[in-house]
Order: C-alpha cells, then structure tokens, then sequence
C-alpha cells in the first residue's frame, strides 16, 4: 500500500491569501475613492441644498480625497486628509450654540460608502 504525505506549509499560504485579498481590497478603495470624487464634482454655483453632496468650488476637497492603508494596525482609511479636513463639517454639519445649523449636513463621504458597499464587497470576495 502507498503512503501519501501531506505537508502543510501556513506561511506560504497565509502570505498568498493576504496578498489576494489586500489587492481586492485595494482595488475596492480605487472605486470607493473614484466615485466618491464624482460625487463631489457638481459644479458650483449654485451651492447644494442641505442633505446633498457639496457642490465644487476650488477642488480641494474632491482633490484630497484618498485612502491609506496602515500597516501596523491592517486597516484602511479613506476620506479627506490633506488641506480638506472642513470635509468632516460638510459631512456632519454644524450647529450653533442654541443648536440650529451652522453649517447644515452635506452628507458626501458615508451616503456613498453606504451606496457603495454591494459593490466593494463583491469586488473584494470575488475580485470583480
């Protein structure tokens, strides 16, 4: 009778899966990030109405959109990080003191991750 030996080697294996699924992952950013920046190219004037995405004025915010990846902790980010930080503002809004709006609720980064996520999980379980 033959004798069959199976050898497990984890490390090869787990390096491939990580690849592969840090590529999907990466690959469902792109997306993430690409509409994010359509969302956020309506011209201005004239300015969005509250609930919906801010309108374009200098670019800025729509040109700092990106997303990271940190290492150390394997997670990723995406927002406005460089010179657009108002972004969050715009995203939430603010109130005054006596609680009406400052700045109404311009919903653009969460709305569209929400939108979004059907498609960036299909992309990251079946790489498409």
């Amino acid at each position: 009778m033959a004798k069959t030996k199976i050898t497990w080697r984890e490390k090869p294996f787990k390096i491939a899966i990580t690849s592969t699924l840090d590529k999907r992952i990466a690959s469902a950013m792109i997306l993430l990030r690409s509409e994010l920046k359509r969302v956020l190219s309506t011209p201005y004037p004239p300015a969005s109405r509250p609930g919906h995405p801010p309108h374009k004025r200098t670019g800025k915010l729509r040109k700092s959109v990106q997303y990271r990846k940190d290492r150390k902790k394997n997670t990723y980010e995406i927002g406005a990080f460089k010179d657009a930080e108002y972004g969050w503002y715009l995203e939430k809004g603010v109130r005054n003191e006596d609680g009406s709006w400052k700045i109404a609720p311009r919903p653009w980064l969460v709305k569209t991750m929400l939108r979004m996520k059907r498609q960036m999980a299909l992309i990251i379980e079946k790489g498409r």
